[in-house]
Parts: C-alpha cells; sequence; structure tokens
C-alpha cells in the first residue's frame, strides 16, 4: 500500500468536483446544521481531495463533501484543500473515501454528555443532533 503525502492550499470552490461514489448521507436537517456551522464558526480545515483531469474541474473530493457543498451553498468562492500530490486510482480514492467517512471514532457518552451541559443554546443549535437528541444525552 502506498503511503501518501499531501498540500495544504486554498483552490477556487468551482475547480473541486465531488466523487462518483460517496456512500456518505446528510440529511436536510444535518446539511443545514453544517451550513449553520460554517457561517458562525468559519470553515474549519480542510478537505481532502485527488488531482484529476477527466472533468473541467482539477480536483476530486476524497473527505469533507458535505462540508465543501455547504460552503459553495453559501457562496463561497475559495475552498481549503489538502490534496494527495501522488497518483491516486479510482479504486484507492474509493478505499480513502470508505475509511475516511468511517475512521471517526465514537464519543464517550458520560463525557459528552458533561460538555453539552456546559454549553450555551447558540452553541447547541451548531451541533448535529436535535434538541431531543441533546436533552436525552
Amino acid at each position: 500500500m502506498v503511503e501518501f503525502k499531501t498540500e495544504k492550499k486554498i483552490v477556487p470552490i468551482d475547480r473541486i468536483v465531488p466523487n462518483r461514489w460517496n456512500p456518505n448521507f446528510q440529511d436536510k436537517m444535518m446539511f443545514e446544521k453544517q451550513k449553520n456551522s460554517i457561517e458562525k464558526l468559519g470553515f474549519l480545515g480542510s478537505i481532502l481531495v485527488r488531482k484529476i483531469n477527466h472533468t473541467s474541474a482539477d480536483y476530486e473530493i476524497m473527505d469533507g463533501e458535505h462540508r465543501w457543498k455547504a460552503l459553495k451553498e453559501q457562496g463561497g468562492i475559495e475552498c481549503p484543500v489538502e490534496i494527495i500530490t501522488d497518483e491516486v486510482s479510482d479504486q484507492e480514492a474509493q478505499l480513502l473515501t470508505i475509511l475516511l467517512n468511517n475512521l471517526r471514532g465514537k464519543d464517550d457518552v458520560f463525557k459528552r454528555a458533561k460538555i453539552l451541559e456546559a454549553l450555551d443554546e447558540g452553541q447547541l443549535s451548531l451541533l448535529p443532533m436535535t434538541a431531543e437528541e441533546i436533552e436525552h444525552e
């Protein structure tokens, strides 16, 4: 297996396209929360992309499609990216997409509940949880 090298840049948002196979789904409520968090906190981090030459864009998303889409819908013109500088095959790109979607880990519910108790209402509204889910915690 290849150990990929990356480079961080800010690129025009219209030079980036989502991949064709991303199995990750975000419902409308979560997507609205995604947009709201970007509006309130800014675009944190970067999305992972590979270089492509088979479309009118320069980069294809491996991880971060929902954040990219939210930024684009909000009128963003540039996006922070982490570009895999090595050649990435479709099969490797598919592996990365699934791997990165699923390697996030899980919260300790007791530690998370303590944090939720300390946040104010405005901060809680940014979380990808409904009010009922927060109350249940």
